[in-house]
């Protein structure tokens, strides 16, 4: 993961990973708000925002339940597989 992350980015980073894991799906800005015991959408979405910008995360805005940690991502690790042949 990214080493200019902040205590709280890293949190939402292993809380996408733990929900990514579990349920098969990314979780809405909501189910962060539940899951960190963040108040406000708007707080998350900054956090959001930031950690894309730092290249911790992607999300497609156009999808929903789209935010994937880029070093979580399982499809980086099929296609270094790909690359070995």
């Amino acid at each position: 993961m990214i080493a200019s992350l902040t205590e709280r980015q890293r949190a939402v980073c292993n809380f996408i990973t733990a929900f990514r894991r579990q349920h098969g799906y990314g979780p809405s800005v909501r189910d962060i708000c539940h899951g960190l015991n963040i108040k406000s959408p708007n707080g998350v979405t900054q956090h959001l925002d930031a950690l894309e910008k730092k290249g911790a995360i992607r999300r497609d805005e156009r999808v929903a339940r789209s935010i994937t940690v880029v070093d979580d991502d399982p499809w980086d690790d099929q296609l270094a597989e790909c690359h070995a042949f």
